[in-house]
């Protein structure tokens, strides 16, 4: 039979150790939280915010008004002084040029315009949108997306599967599924931003791989990640460019 005297003392050994065992995981857990989202457990579960563009965009920069140019003043001009001797002077008759010497002048014809070649007028830089740095997704709409992709100001990602990118994307868009993400999350590391922001779209609707893709990248170190909530099937109905195959 077991001594109860000698049984009594394992069980606060054994219950000392999971007190402290306890308390170090709470303590590293909070360690990790306190560097950033993502890195530890949440104390209470809560579903992660999403912010509108608008809401944390600064406002568009007005174009500083022109003043009208001021209406020049000149001094009047004096009279110029004459000499008094030259009001007596009789002025000297004209000579007639002789038939012989006259010679007719020649008529210049008009020049032929040059051509010029028409180019297409370039997006104004005002009108691209500013986006800002956030710790979360900034959703959006077409009208932001279409000047970031007119203007190249932006990297489009394609959450989807590598199917459906195939089947149809945005062309230019690079494909980088979430679901592929979700188990690699090394994969980010694999995407040049080259600086700029980075949209993120997939099917609309009720899709969230968008999303979901859009918070990996700000843990992984993105700073200005965008969602865009119209995704595939609202780029189509625009009639913007789509491209099928497996490269962007």
């Amino acid at each position: 039979m077991n001594d109860p005297k000698s049984s009594g003392p394992l069980f606060r050994d054994v219950a000392m150790l999971l007190l402290v065992g306890a308390a170090l995981g709470l303590a590293h857990n909070w360690f990790m939280l306190k560097n950033g989202p993502g890195k530890g457990l949440a104390w209470i579960k809560a579903e992660r915010a999403v912010v509108r563009l608008e809401d944390v965009a600064p406002p568009a920069a007005q174009p500083a008004a022109i003043a009208p140019p001021a209406a020049a003043t000149s001094a009047p001009t004096p009279p110029a002084k004459t000499d008094s001797t030259a009001k007596h002077a009789k002025p000297a008759p004209a000579k007639a040029p002789k038939a012989a010497d006259a010679k007719p002048t020649p008529t210049a014809e008009p020049a032929s315009p040059t051509p010029v070649a028409s180019t297409p007028a370039a997006a104004p830089a005002a009108d691209v949108p500013v986006i800002p740095e956030s710790r979360e997704p900034m959703e959006t709409g077409l009208d932001v997306v279409r000047k970031l992709y007119a203007a190249n100001a932006a990297v489009f990602v394609d959450a989807r599967s590598a199917a459906e990118y195939a089947e149809s994307h945005i062309a230019g868009a690079v494909n980088l599924p979430f679901d592929d993400v979700f188990k690699q999350p090394e994969l980010v590391q694999k995407l040049d931003d080259r600086g700029l922001p980075i949209v993120c779209y997939c099917g609309g609707g009720d899709c969230d791989l968008s999303r979901n893709l859009a918070f990996t990248l700000l843990d992984k170190g993105k700073k200005r990640v965008l969602v865009y909530l119209g995704g595939m099937p609202e780029w189509k109905d625009a009639a913007l460019p789509v491209k099928s195959g497996d490269q962007p």
